[in-house]
């Protein structure tokens, strides 16, 4: 769940030198279409209270666009953009995170309407090299075009709050 966004959160810190040096870069964070039933709980951001799998992977996409778009605002003038996107439903191991009946009717799905890896990749692709979306940042992609996104992704009090919260639980984990 958001676990995920804090480590992606970390990584991208720790590389954020060597991408500004690069001139030009590409950073490029996989969302989802759950993101628009996706909401913040920062009274519970870790769900230690209260947690659901697709409320906690609703949350977790959410959470990366607000990433994105806070660290696209960050980095604007760089040369370094900052795109997400949602791959599809694609037929990977996606189905392996749940359990029970859970698990027996996601594979179903994916197995039925999943598109192929290859397929999900072409998106993340685009945005990695296309000249089209060389000055494009901040954006949330579905089939390689930009794509509407919940209201709450448009949140930039949430997006800075999430931001500096992610910071706290960050710097706990260099501490640690």
């Amino acid at each position: 769940g958001l676990r995920f966004v804090i480590d992606t959160l970390h990584l991208t810190t720790l590389l954020l030198e060597q991408l500004r040096r690069a001139g030009r870069a590409r950073v490029v964070n996989v969302s989802s279409g759950a993101h628009k039933v996706g909401r913040i709980a920062f009274d519970d951001l870790q769900g230690r209270h209260r947690w659901s799998p697709m409320g906690g992977y609703a949350q977790s996409k959410l959470a990366q666009i607000l990433f994105t778009r806070e660290l696209a605002d960050r980095l604007r003038g760089t040369g370094v953009t900052v795109n997400a996107m949602h791959p599809g439903a694609v037929a990977s191991g996606f189905k392996n995170g749940a359990a029970g009946l859970a698990r027996t009717l996601v594979g179903g799905f994916y197995a039925v309407f999943g598109i192929s890896p290859e397929k999900g990749a072409d998106t993340i692709l685009h945005l990695a090299g296309s000249p089209e979306v060389a000055d494009v940042t901040g954006e949330y992609f579905v089939k390689r075009r930009p794509a509407t996104t919940s209201k709450a992704c448009r949140d930039a009090e949430t997006r800075r709050r999430l931001w500096e919260v992610s910071e706290e639980l960050v710097s706990a984990l260099d501490e640690a």
